[in-house]
């Protein structure tokens, strides 16, 4: 159990083998693996290919896709979309294939003009093994982004922000008051919204509607309740003005949620959380699960976010999009910071090197 997981992995992979196995799949195995971990697995690849061993390789990642695949397949609701010799297509054409429409790689970023700090942790304990504290800050206007392989404290980190977990050491500050005893309801009202890394248990009811898990966590707010009542009429209004603001793909507001697909689930708890007007927005792997079109739409949403003062603090296991949105990253390893700064001083080879535990200067 002590053991890195890109190891682990090739342990799995071993005992595969020892079995006789001539068919290997490998579901999503990047996920959790930090850029040299995966070149190793690559490397891995191509020496099982050497042995006339066959490699089922499911990913959304198309760069890695293009990387190591000889033939492609596309599926899109559940069906066969087409398959192709990598040398015979394209990301774009596999992006459009997969969404069935063009999808747009390059966004449009904005010069950063961060204001006032609005979230502050200082000498926050993340993990009891963690040797240093945690101090950070996130501004108004700016996109911070933390990287790391996920389970060195980015949960804990999400968590006791939201107050969904106790701070057992250090203090929380939101706009200069201490908050690190509040609850999540007491959070939330003074500007904090939520997009949790764990959707499912974290931020929707699957048996209930749309309208009803619009309505989750602002059960309290008076547009919404009157004596204890729910304003239906109200209700049913601000629901079609987000369905429609969202472009979330859904029968009516009547809808339950569990029959959406991953991306319109992720548009109902954004257009949630965004239409209560935080200050702030903690964003837990945001594009978790979900297909290029609905990481297109999440990711131009953060950044005008961003442009309209919002300050957002983005936890993401994708290296890519961390680079992408990011204007300040922080390398998360261990629960401590091994580095901070601006985005464009970090290289996605120093990255790498950084979530595996190197430090700065060994990395750089």
């Amino acid at each position: 159990e002590d053991l890195p997981v890109g190891v682990k992995q090739r342990v799995e992979i071993v005992k595969t083998l020892y079995r006789g196995a001539d068919i290997i799949i490998f579901d999503e195995p990047t996920a959790v693996l930090t850029p040299p971990e995966v070149e190793e697995l690559f490397q891995v690849f191509h020496e099982l290919i050497k042995h006339n061993k066959t490699i089922v390789f499911i990913t959304h990642k198309l760069n890695e896709t293009m990387t190591v695949a000889h033939r492609i397949s596309v599926l899109r609701n559940g069906r066969k979309i087409r398959t192709l010799a990598r040398e015979e297509t394209t990301p774009e054409e596999l992006a459009r294939l997969m969404v069935g429409r063009e999808v747009a790689f390059d966004l449009e970023k904005s010069p950063c003009r961060p204001g006032k700090t609005i979230l502050a942790l200082q000498k926050v304990q993340l993990l009891p093994k963690a040797a240093r504290t945690v101090d950070l800050e996130v501004r108004a206007g700016e996109i911070v982004g933390i990287a790391g392989v996920e389970g060195n404290g980015q949960l804990e980190l999400e968590e006791m922000i939201m107050g969904l977990m106790p701070c057992p050491g250090g203090k929380i500050l939101f706009n200069g008051q201490d908050i690190t005893g509040l609850s999540v309801r007491e959070r939330k009202s003074l500007g904090m919204a939520h997009i949790p890394s764990d959707r499912h248990k974290r931020a929707m009811l699957a048996g209930f509607s749309l309208e009803e898990n619009l309505l989750l966590g602002r059960q309290f707010r008076p547009e919404w309740v009157r004596r204890g009542v729910i304003r239906q009429q109200a209700l049913r209004q601000s629901c079609r003005q987000l369905i429609e603001t969202f472009k979330i793909k859904a029968s009516g507001a009547q809808q339950k949620i569990k029959f959406l697909s991953g991306g319109n689930q992720q548009k109902v708890i954004l257009a949630r959380e965004v239409s209560a007007g935080p200050e702030l927005i903690l964003a837990a792997q945001p594009t978790r699960g979900l297909d290029i079109g609905a990481i297109e739409y999440i990711h131009k949403l953060l950044l005008e976010l961003r442009d309209q003062g919002k300050g957002i603090l983005l936890i993401s296991a994708e290296l890519p999009e961390i680079m992408k949105l990011s204007d300040r990253i922080a390398v998360l390893y261990e629960g401590e910071i091994r580095a901070l700064g601006p985005a464009e001083e970090f290289t996605q080879e120093e990255l790498g090197l950084l979530m595996a535990g190197r430090e700065r200067g060994e990395a750089s």
